[in-house]
């Protein structure tokens, strides 16, 4: 009997659709509390659930030093603010006073706090074993592949022109997404539709994320110099993608000023090393179902869909911001540089919307992006291998768009009226920060930060999006790997016209 070949896509989205049902059966409980704590020299379990407050004090020889109170279904600033002052109060007594309708519980001597696991946390391991090997193969990946990718355009010239090209288009389609999601947030008014007592039950934010949140300021000046690192090899354990861009790059370069029987010496043996990184990514996409089905079964389990309900009109406007920048200016270039319709164009690419949906990372996903760009798109490895890495760390046109949109959001939210200006700052201060934003999940709120900083709205309003970012980011990486691609098929589309002319 012949046995039915399920296409590896297919296989994918199947474990996506599965992981939302596991995640929703199995759900994460925000308002349950799992920790440990010592009695009498002895550590003890407990767990509270269904409380409407919690205050955790922290005691120094019972003199209180610091207090805060907690509302319901705040489990993970619940977590992250007990870590911090157990970090920063390492000797201390940490108290927790449970408040509910009927009587109080009290602890001392907080020792561990932990979420709830369900079966959907249980199996989160095995997604995050999928990540890191795609991101275990992304690094060395830029570097051989760019650096080929370099010196196979043949002379400076051309490195120039496609460099330039490239760069040209990437900043322009993040100007342009940026426009549609401050006009959109202009148009929808997101913050304006939420009600006081849904203010008021909203968590702020993490007290971790605004430790040092005065000391995020963007420095044009520190940007630039910090592209040109001392160490390449510190640059890659920190996974300092700008920086092992750039070297790839001079790297690349400089082989076309060398004598040609050296340089195709190095560049022989890393085409092949990247042959074999590419072989890997086949191999590690094989697990891809799995990894999918356990990301987003944690990923629903965790956040759920009760949040999307609070803030749905601020994800509608991001979503229909990326839903037009993704479709109709994607389209636009396409079909004036390629002939090719976006709809085509998504069906080669759906294994890479699913990875990238799944990974909520540029440069996870870019040894699927890179392989489908060779193999579905039919784009030469020199371009494929020059435009996307440097795709994969500068476009950041959903992350763009969704800064834009979330600043606006917030300032709302306070009651504040932006001013032209104002917003125009907004979208120069995101385009920069998305050009030096690292292509990793969650980076985007950390740069959100300096933009909110430099109209003034306060930091304190992350707190309110941070329900459903972790949505939002898988869906902007979606647009962020279209817009690489498209950029790559355009780049292909001119170069290869002028070659043949």
């Amino acid at each position: 009997m012949k046995r039915l070949k399920i296409d590896i896509h297919i296989q994918i989205l199947i474990g996506l659709l599965l992981g939302i049902i596991f995640g929703l059966l199995f759900p994460i409980n925000q308002n349950k509390v799992t920790f440990e704590y010592t009695y009498q020299g002895k550590t003890q379990n407990a767990i509270v659930s269904n409380y409407d407050s919690l205050n955790i004090t922290i005691l120094q020889q019972n003199s209180i030093i610091l207090s805060k109170v907690f509302k319901q279904n705040s489990q993970k600033t619940i977590i992250t603010y007990f870590e911090k002052s157990k970090k920063d109060n390492p000797d201390n007594n940490i108290h927790f006073k449970f408040y509910n309708k009927k009587n109080i519980h009290e602890y001392n001597n907080i020792v561990k706090l932990e979420p709830q696991k369900t079966l959907a946390t249980i199996i989160k391991p095995l997604g995050t074993i999928f990540i890191n090997l795609l991101t275990m193969l992304a690094i060395p990946l830029v570097l051989t592949t760019l650096i080929v990718g370099s010196a196979s355009l043949g002379d400076t010239k051309t490195f120039g022109k496609i460099g330039a090209t490239a760069l040209v288009l990437y900043i322009a389609t993040t100007v342009v997404a940026l426009a549609i999601g401050v006009v959109l947030a202009d148009l929808i008014k997101p913050g304006l539709a939420i009600s006081q007592s849904t203010k008021d039950l909203i968590s702020l934010t993490p007290v971790d994320l605004l430790t040092n949140a005065s000391s995020i300021k963007f420095d044009i000046f520190e940007f630039l110099t910090s592209i040109f690192t001392k160490n390449i090899f510190a640059s890659m354990v920190g996974a300092e993608m700008l920086q092992i861009v750039f070297f790839a790059l001079f790297f690349g370069l400089t082989l076309l000023f060398v004598p040609k029987a050296d340089s195709e010496i190095i560049t022989n043996f890393l085409n092949a090393l990247s042959n074999v990184l590419i072989k890997m990514v086949e191999l590690v996409m094989k697990f891809a179902p799995i990894g999918v089905f356990a990301l987003i079964s944690f990923t629903i389990a965790d956040f759920g869909i009760s949040i999307l309900q609070t803030l749905l009109l601020y994800v509608i406007t991001v979503v229909l911001g990326l839903f037009i920048h993704t479709i109709f200016t994607y389209g636009i270039i396409l079909k004036i540089a390629t002939k090719t319709s976006i709809f085509k164009f998504i069906k080669k690419i759906q294994d890479v919307w699913i990875v990238s949906f799944s990974t909520s990372s540029s440069a996870a996903t870019l040894p699927v992006t890179i392989e489908t760009a060779e193999k579905k798109l039919k784009i030469p490895r020199k371009i494929a291998s020059f435009v996307l890495p440097l795709g994969a760390t500068i476009n950041m046109d959903g992350t763009g768009l969704y800064q834009g949109v979330a600043a606006i959001f917030i300032a709302q939210f306070y009651g504040m009226d932006l001013s032209i200006v104002q917003q125009l700052t907004i979208i120069l201060m995101a385009v920069l920060a998305s050009i030096g934003t690292a292509p990793v999940p969650g980076v985007g709120l950390i740069m959100l930060i300096g933009i909110l900083q430099s109209v003034g709205v306060p930091l304190e309003g992350i707190g309110i999006i941070l329900g459903v970012d972790r949505i939002l980011d898988m869906l902007r990486t979606i647009t962020n790997v279209t817009g690489d691609l498209v950029v790559a098929s355009t780049i292909n589309q001119i170069y290869s016209t002028k070659n043949n002319e």
